[in-house]
């Protein structure tokens, strides 16, 4: 008798000891998550919160978390800025948090996939915001430089359906969402592959813009 109480007692150590180390690794993990998005946020400011309703791995996620921008939806496209602009700085935390959640649910391809995109989209964000500010270019132009390259007719076949997406009557709610599915697409490239299109987009661009 007293040999299997000891067996017992040896085996719910075990199984508090295992308990322990697993509750330890998912702490570790989630901090390493917090600590990797808080670098994120760190370097691109509040283009990471815009990124979380604009990656394609996190939009519609992130756009569920909080009912004033479920309430929203109407059957057509809406920016990322419009979803982000509901959120106080106490929400965007917890939009943080909620990311973690749900980046510590996936498998370790998208862990190790999902920070180089965001990083990358904010990046291509900047980069967009810089094209159209600095140089006087439309959104329009931009993107009819992007729809004449291999990769990008993605623009229009994902095309939420909000009105005639031909590129002479597109409207500027579809540029907007056009636009966002071009820098996704170019999120997914290489450093390389991202540096070449950019320089087709200037080379193109300087062909239009005014003196």
């Amino acid at each position: 008798m007293k040999y299997i109480s000891t067996i017992i007692l040896i085996i719910f150590l075990i199984v508090v000891v295992k308990s322990k180390d697993e509750v330890d690794t998912k702490l570790q993990n989630q901090e390493n998550v917090i600590s990797k998005l808080n670098q994120l946020i760190e370097k691109h400011g509040n283009d990471f919160y815009l990124s979380c309703f604009s990656v394609n791995e996190l939009r519609p996620f992130s756009i569920l978390q909080f009912k004033e921008n479920t309430d929203l939806y109407n059957g057509k496209w809406i920016s990322a800025e419009t979803y982000l602009s509901n959120l106080n700085n106490k929400e965007r935390e917890v939009l943080k948090s909620k990311i973690a959640e749900y980046i510590l649910s996936k498998d370790d391809k998208f862990v190790d996939d999902i920070y180089s995109k965001i990083d990358s989209w904010c990046n291509n964000h900047k980069h967009f915001e810089l094209i159209t500010s600095n140089y006087g270019l439309s959104d329009k132009a931009l993107y009819d430089v992007l729809i004449k390259f291999d990769g990008f007719e993605q623009m229009v076949a994902s095309q939420s359906k909000t009105g005639p997406d031909s590129n002479e009557e597109i409207t500027s709610v579809n540029v907007d969402e056009a636009l966002l599915t071009a820098k996704n697409i170019l999120s997914d490239y290489t450093k390389k592959q991202q540096l070449m299109v950019f320089s087709l987009i200037y080379r193109e661009l300087s062909l239009v813009a005014s003196n």
